[in-house]
């Protein structure tokens, strides 16, 4: 086992049938045997990893994470990440968590007690969206106190994740037709892709801004150092990697992406906005699967989507902007599953506080400048 950093503080130890179910916090900056338990759970995403809070850190965000043992083996656990706000409000965010590799009633309501015990001892309020097939989690912890979320555009709703298992000849298949014919429009008008370098980064980030200057949304990361942090962290364990279009000796276009395990996420994309005719984004896409498969990955999402329901690759909803619904149209041109998210929670230990967000914040949030006002928050 690999882990640096500060100990291991024990919170609890609790019976469980003939073993001992161990519950203990981790302080490590860097817990390498919690994100191997999640590369290679069910349920495990980026998001819970040590190397997802260290990258924050810079953004003032702080973790807290709590990993559960039986017979000295991680079967659960869960990783939130806070920031302290207006100078007395502790707010947390419990994305893609908690993570538990075992259907036992057991474990599953030990592991929400201790989150609640948790918060009420250290936090205002906690944020939570479980994990994204994880359909145990949110009728649980909805019955032991936690709230629907009420906080528009925190919590994506929808995503698309391709299967990699399978060859080149069936993923160009599942493309849409309309698809399958941007991506030879991008070669024969000589359009390439290739794997970027460290040194590329603030070109990518100078993409994703612009991008998300059309969009008319704050980019996510949101400075170039905010990159150079991630790309510190997760090189070292080679999960992350950067690829680039290039049209007649520039660059037009970007994706960085993340790995975990099987799964390669393209977290992040810019576009200059340039030579859309001939379609150079849908051949990035591509040659991104195309590799993701070549090295072994079984599945590929491409992005979470803002705000739509999803019924099916056929019939998707739009509740979006044009650029969201743009958004959309271009994911769901590669196939794959729709997968629908889970909903958020929210969980608010303060009777008073409660009171409040059950009764005020409806009104509250009916008013644009509150909704900016508590997304700048989160």
């Amino acid at each position: 086992m690999s882990l640096t950093g500060k100990k291991v503080i024990k919170i609890q130890e609790i019976k469980f049938r003939n073993n001992i179910l161990n519950i203990k916090k981790s302080t490590y900056a860097i817990d390498d045997e919690w994100d191997s338990f999640l590369a290679r759970s069910s349920y495990g995403q980026l998001e819970q990893t040590s190397l997802w809070a260290e990258a924050k850190k810079p953004s003032g965000w702080r973790p807290y994470r709590i990993v559960v043992r039986r017979d000295e083996e991680i079967i659960g656990g869960f990783q939130i990440i806070w920031q302290q706000k207006a100078g007395i409000l502790r707010l947390g965010l419990l994305m893609k968590g908690p993570v538990i590799e075992t259907d036992d009633s057991v474990v599953l309501n030990a592991v929400i007690d201790c989150l609640k015990m948790v918060v009420k001892k250290t936090f205002t309020a906690l944020l939570v969206q479980t994990p994204d097939k994880d359909t145990r989690l949110t009728s649980r912890l909805l019955s032991s106190g936690f709230l629907p979320n009420r906080l528009s555009g925190i919590i994506k709703s929808a995503n698309v994740v391709i299967n990699l298992c399978q060859d080149e000849e069936h993923l160009l298949k599942s493309l849409k037709r309309q698809k399958r014919q941007n991506i030879r429009i991008a070669r024969e008008a000589g359009i390439t892709v290739r794997q970027g370098e460290h040194r590329e980064l603030p070109i990518f980030f100078e993409l994703m801004r612009t991008t998300c200057l059309r969009r008319g949304v704050a980019p996510n990361p949101p400075t170039e150092e905010s990159c150079e942090i991630l790309w510190k962290v997760f090189s070292p364990k080679n999960q992350i990697k950067l690829f680039l279009t290039e049209f007649q000796a520039e660059i037009i276009s970007a994706v960085l992406v993340l790995t975990l395990g099987h799964h390669a996420s393209l977290w992040k994309f810019g576009w200059s906005g340039k030579f859309g005719q001939y379609r150079p984004n849908d051949l990035l896409f591509w040659e991104i699967l195309n590799w993701a498969r070549a090295q072994g990955y079984l599945t590929a999402d491409l992005g979470p989507f803002g705000s739509f329901a999803a019924d099916g690759l056929t019939a998707v909803t739009d509740l979006g902007s044009p650029e969201e619904s743009s958004d959309v149209r271009f994911k769901t041109g590669f196939g794959g599953e729709i997968i629908k998210l889970q909903p958020g929670l929210l969980y608010i230990p303060n009777s008073v506080y409660r009171l409040i967000y059950n009764s005020l914040f409806p009104h509250l949030l009916s008013i644009p400048a509150f909704q900016k006002y508590i997304s700048r928050m989160l």
